[in-house]
């Protein structure tokens, strides 16, 4: 007899079969339990369905057979967790990630703690290598879950991971994550910018270095027109006097000057226009 579960209903097959080396007789018949109607013996019965209501227990899938099957009493499970440890290796620290701050000179590494009570302190290590773990960089304690390095090159590729320390059992090394330094941060724009005329065709144009290590440059603009940009006329490096002399100005005419800051990382500040400088005060000479 064979019994198959399923959300309609119970099915039954019954077949006879004979003893070892005995024969099947010819007349008996047997009879079917189920629908109380004779069979002939030796022949499967046609299987017989008997309805039943759906039941009122939950019920629970079986990952191993395609019916379902009622479980009385099944609810949900208290369940807990533990974390498992090992006795010769410190659990690593989780969810690593390394940030690039934007400023061409510092990276910040963030972690959460690991969740093991022997550990002590945590390793931060650096390599420029992503094959190859590098060397420690700093050792903090494990009240910690931050470190920011300031020892870094702006466009160079460094790779962190973060080691998980305590006393007598060997080191426990998270995942290891690579970041580009960039530089995104805009620097200041230019101060004290003046527009003077040094004789009937020529204009100098001079400002106030900004206070950033990382400017290498300044950028002169002109335009006749109010609010444009205008045209690039010079490059002046930052080490070099901050002044830079117009001499392809025509008398009569107005122009406006912009002096645009870059740094190391390419990023210019906002442009400050100056006010028009009205002409040349000696059009036709002194």
């Amino acid at each position: 007899m064979s019994v198959m579960f399923g959300s309609a209903g119970i099915i039954f097959y019954r077949t006879y079969v004979p003893p070892s080396g005995g024969t099947v007789p010819s007349s008996p018949v047997i009879q079917n339990s189920i629908s109380g109607a004779p069979s002939p013996a030796g022949t499967i019965q046609q299987p017989t369905q008997i309805n039943q209501q759906k039941p009122s227990v939950e019920l629970l899938e079986d990952p191993f057979f395609a019916g379902r099957v009622a479980v009385p009493g099944f609810g949900k499970l208290e369940q807990g967790s533990l974390d498992v440890v090992d006795s010769t290796q410190a659990l690593p620290v989780r969810n690593v990630t390394v940030y690039d701050i934007g400023t061409g000179a510092d990276v910040l590494v963030t972690w959460e703690h690991p969740k093991d009570s022997r550990v002590q302190e945590i390793s931060i290590y650096r390599s420029e290598d992503a094959t190859s773990l590098g060397s420690s960089i700093a050792v903090i304690k494990n009240t910690k879950q931050t470190y920011r390095d300031s020892d870094v090159q702006l466009g160079k590729t460094y790779t962190y991971t973060v080691g998980s320390r305590a006393e007598d059992i060997q080191e426990g090394l998270s995942e290891s994550i690579s970041i580009t330094v960039t530089d995104t941060v805009v620097p200041p724009s230019p101060k004290d910018i003046t527009v003077t005329a040094t004789d009937s065709r020529s204009v100098r144009v001079k400002w106030t270095g900004v206070d950033d290590s990382s400017v290498v440059l300044y950028r002169v603009y002109r335009s006749q027109t109010s609010g444009v940009l205008g045209d690039e006329i010079a490059t002046v490096g930052a080490d070099k006097p901050l002044w830079y002399d117009d001499t392809l100005v025509v008398p009569g005419n107005s122009y406006y000057y912009t002096v645009i800051a870059v740094d190391v990382g390419g990023n210019s500040s906002a442009p400050r226009q100056m006010r028009p400088n009205i002409g040349n005060p000696y059009p036709f000479g002194r």
